[in-house]
């Protein structure tokens, strides 16, 4: 057996004494990488059904589909446009909860940025007393659900400001820049003695800032909110209150918003040669089809990277094609993730309390320590000794 296939401790250790797989099904729409399918199979053989499985678009890595696949899932890939605006998320939580009323269960749903809000804002009488509840675990989900608490129907459990979800990220905004130091390292560039820009600093922004730092690395912040660029300026970083100050003066830009966040004419604007990154789990921080339709030119550059060359010569450079560049390589290892999906298997049992709506739930503190200390008594040094 592998050491990815042992290294869930604190979430095999929290389903030891976990009720949820016999009183609720899942319905879990994740990122496909290899970690999510050893939490999967984790979580059928300690007895959950998994209704179906929603594979976030832009991030899945194929093979781990194919495993999903073969475990006998029902898998499902949707991109984003079907996802927010047609009622395809309505008619599967009908369908999931249907059928896990046939087996006297619930239905928990394990959400990954709020895509689940509309169709929980509209759910058919029958549906409203078998849904469990949701668990969110994004600061963009987290949002998205604020938003929406007046019209759901179904209470929402956050890990968005859990203290053990700052893990995975810090490991992601790490993973951003040692992903694009190995793709340009491929193109024969390096990112020591370059300046970087960082659009959004928040849970994933800031780590990445302070990772592009330690590489040695020149780091200006822009934000649109000033208690963040307040902050910025605090943990020493030069700030920007102007974005298009920013994208003349840095060598290479990342983003992290959640949204759109470089617009066709801020890039038009740039430096000449700046290489664009975005970071976190969408594809959405940088028009890239409006840059690809008014470039001249094209090339790749290397693995993962490409320029685009516009018509008064000015060159922009793109990682991934606008992709999050952390999942150029495993955003965040298994080690770290485990105490996310601990986190995750909590909130099922949490919501089995049948927790109030118009309240967007956190756990208790006592349950993050207890996560935590099941993860710090796993056995890591002893098999990395070994």
């Amino acid at each position: 057996m592998s050491y990815n296939e042992t290294s869930l401790y604190a979430s095999a250790a929290l389903l030891e004494s976990c009720v949820a797989s016999t009183r609720t099904d899942l319905l879990i729409m994740q990122h496909i990488v290899p970690n999510t399918v050893n939490f999967v199979q984790l979580l059928l053989r300690n007895g959950f059904h998994i209704a179906a499985f929603i594979a976030k678009p832009l991030s899945v890595h194929e093979p781990s589909f194919q495993r999903l696949v073969d475990l006998g899932l029902r898998v499902i890939r949707k991109d984003y446009d079907a996802l927010e605006s047609d009622e395809f998320l309505d008619d599967l939580i009908a369908e999931a909860a249907e059928e896990a009323r046939r087996r006297g269960h619930k239905l928990t749903i394990i959400d990954v940025g709020g895509y689940m809000r509309v169709a929980l804002s509209r759910l058919r009488e029958k549906d409203r007393g078998t849904i469990n509840g949701v668990v969110e675990v994004t600061t963009f989900g987290h949002n998205n659900y604020t938003k929406w608490l007046p019209h759901l129907m179904a209470p929402v459990v956050s890990l968005a400001r859990s203290p053990l979800k700052m893990a995975e990220a810090i490991l992601v905004g790490d993973s951003a820049v040692v992903a694009t130091d190995i793709i340009l390292r491929k193109a024969g560039l390096m990112l020591q003695a370059r300046s970087a820009g960082m659009i959004g600093f928040g849970a994933i922004g800031e780590p990445t800032a302070q990772a592009a730092r330690a590489k040695g690395m020149r780091v200006i912040i822009h934000d649109t909110d000033p208690l963040k660029l307040a902050l910025a300026r605090l943990l020493g970083f030069e700030v920007a209150a102007d974005k298009g100050h920013l994208l003349r003066n840095v060598d290479l830009v990342f983003a992290s918003t959640g949204s759109r966040s470089v617009e066709l004419s801020d890039l038009t604007g740039a430096k000449d040669g700046i290489t664009i990154i975005s970071v976190g789990s969408k594809g959405n921080e940088y028009d890239i089809s409006g840059l690809a339709d008014i470039s001249v030119s094209k090339k790749e550059l290397g693995e993962e990277l490409v320029e685009y060359r516009l018509a008064n010569g000015k060159t922009i450079h793109v990682i991934r094609g606008g992709k999050a560049v952390n999942f150029y390589i495993q955003s965040c290892p298994d080690e770290a993730m485990d105490l996310v999906f601990a986190e995750q298997i909590a909130c099922v049992e949490f919501l089995l309390g049948q927790q109030p709506l118009a309240v967007l739930h956190e756990l208790p503190a006592e349950v993050h320590r207890k996560i935590a200390q099941a993860w710090l008594s796993g056995p890591k040094l002893d098999i990395l000794a070994a």
